[in-house]
C-alpha cells in the first residue's frame, strides 16, 4: 500500500534507513553537510570523516569540534550548519538523480509491499526530515513511505532513540500499535542494528552500504542479505519479513478453491497460502480493465516501476485467495471512482514472459471462475 493508501488494516511496520540502503546519493549528501558547516562557522576546511549510521546533528557537530570549534559553540553553530545543509541539499534534487542510483532489488521490493495490505512504511535515518524527503523524491520512492510517522535526525542526535519517536507518531497519527516483533529495522550499518536492538525490534541489514556486506555479515542482525535483490535466505528476505511472520513460505493451498490457477502456479514455486498477499518473485495474476464513456478510453500513468511514466489501462493484481470478481472491481472502475461501461480481461504473468491470456466474462461483468 501506497503512503495515500496504508490504512488501520496494518501489521507489520518497516522501518527504512535511506543513505545505503534505498539509495545512494552520491556526494552531494557529504557536500551539503560539509558546506553547511563551513559557512555556519565560518571556516575554509573541515576534517573528512565517516558518517554511515550518524544523524545530520552528530555529524554536524563532529565537524564543528574536529575543525577546532568549542563545545559550548555547537549549540548555536549546529542548527546553522543544517539550516544551510537543507539549502544546499533541495536545489541538488537532480544532481542526486544523475549521480546516485537506486540499490538492487529496492523497487521491486517497495512496489510489493506497497500492494499488500498489513504493511506501512516510513522512514527511520539519520537525515534531517527535509533532507529525507528530498533524498527519495530524488529517485521517485518517496510515494512508498507514510513520511509524517518516520523518525529522523532533527528528531534526535541519538539514533538509539528514533524508534520509539516512530512508534509514537504512527500510534498518534494512524492509530496504530505494534508490538516489538511486527517491526523491522532495515538497514546498512552497525548503527541501524544497535538503534532496533535498543527498541527490542526486529533488523535486517543490507550490504550495498559504503563498507560493504563484510561489514554487517556477522553482527548478528535478524537477517542479512548482500542486496535486497538476494532472495537466497528464504524467510530472511524482506517480501516475507512484511508480508509473513517470519517463517519459510508454505505452498499455496487454501486459496484455490477460490482461485483456480494453471497447474503451474502451484507446482514451481512456493507461495504464500496466507490470503490477500503477493509475494516477490512468484507468477503474478492481474487483471486489466478497459473504462470506456463518452470521451473514449480512460488510460493512467504508472507511478512505479516497471514501465513508471508510461500511460496503460487500469488493474492490478490478484491476491492470493480473492475472487476474480472483486479483483477486477478494485482494480478498475473502483480504483478510479468510475460508475459507466467497462470491459475486464485477465493475464497470468511471471517475471519473464506472458504466460496465459484469457478473457472474462462479457462487458460490464466478470466471472470468479478461471
Amino acid at each position: 500500500m501506497t503512503a495515500r493508501s496504508q490504512g488501520k488494516s496494518a501489521r507489520r511496520l518497516i522501518l527504512w534507513d535511506v543513505d545505503g540502503t534505498l539509495v545512494s546519493c552520491g556526494p552531494a549528501g557529504r557536500e551539503a553537510l560539509e558546506s553547511g558547516a563551513r559557512l555556519a562557522a565560518g571556516l575554509a576546511a573541515l576534517p573528512h570523516l565517516p558518517m554511515g549510521g550518524k544523524t545530520d546533528p552528530q555529524i554536524a557537530g563532529e565537524m564543528l569540534l574536529g575543525a577546532g570549534v568549542a563545545p559550548a559553540d555547537l549549540d548555536t553553530l549546529v542548527p546553522v550548519a543544517l539550516a544551510e545543509a537543507k539549502r544546499a541539499l533541495a536545489g541538488w534534487r537532480e544532481r542526486m538523480g544523475r549521480e546516485g542510483r537506486v540499490h538492487p532489488g529496492v523497487r521491486h521490493l517497495l512496489d510489493e509491499l506497497a500492494g499488500s495490505d498489513g504493511v506501512r512504511q516510513t522512514l527511520l535515518t539519520g537525515n534531517v526530515a527535509v533532507n529525507a524527503a528530498v533524498k527519495v523524491g530524488a529517485f521517485g520512492l518517496e510515494g512508498y513511505f507514510d513520511l509524517p510517522v518516520g523518525a529522523y535526525g532533527d528528531d534526535n542526535a541519538q539514533r538509539e532513540l528514533l524508534v520509539p519517536i516512530a512508534l509514537d507518531r504512527v500510534r498518534e497519527l494512524r492509530g496504530e500499535t505494534y508490538q516489538p516483533e511486527q517491526v523491522w529495522v532495515i538497514g546498512d550499518t552497525a548503527r541501524d542494528l544497535s538503534c532496533a536492538r535498543a527498541a527490542g525490534v526486529r533488523c535486517l541489514l543490507v550490504g550495498t552500504g559504503g563498507d560493504g556486506f563484510g561489514a554487517v555479515r556477522g553482527l548478528g542482525a535478524d537477517a542479512v542479505l548482500a542486496n535486497l535483490a538476494d532472495t537466497s535466505v528464504g524467510a530472511g528476505h524482506p517480501a516475507r519479513v512484511g508480508l509473513g511472520r517470519g517463517q519459510r513460505i508454505p505452498r499455496l493451498e487454501g486459496a484455490r478453491g477460490r482461485l483456480r490457477s494453471p497447474g503451474w502456479l502451484t507446482r514451481t514455486r512456493s507461495l504464500s497460502q496466507t490470503s490477500g498477499k503477493s509475494i516477490a518473485g512468484f507468477p503474478r495474476l492481474t487483471v486489466e480493465v478497459v473504462v470506456t464513456d463518452e470521451r473514449g478510453v480512460l488510460l493512467t500513468r504508472r507511478a512505479i516501476e516497471p514501465c513508471r511514466g508510461m500511460w496503460h489501462v487500469p488493474g492490478g493484481t490478484v491476491r492470493f485467495g480473492e475472487r476474480l470478481a472483486d479483483a477486477v472491481e478494485q482494480g478498475g472502475p473502483a480504483r478510479v471512482g468510475h460508475r459507466g461501461a467497462w470491459r475486464a480481461g485477465c493475464w497470468a504473468t511471471s517475471s519473464i514472459r506472458a504466460t496465459t491470456r484469457r478473457r472474462l466474462g462479457q462487458p460490464g461483468r466478470a466471472s470468479s471462475s478461471w
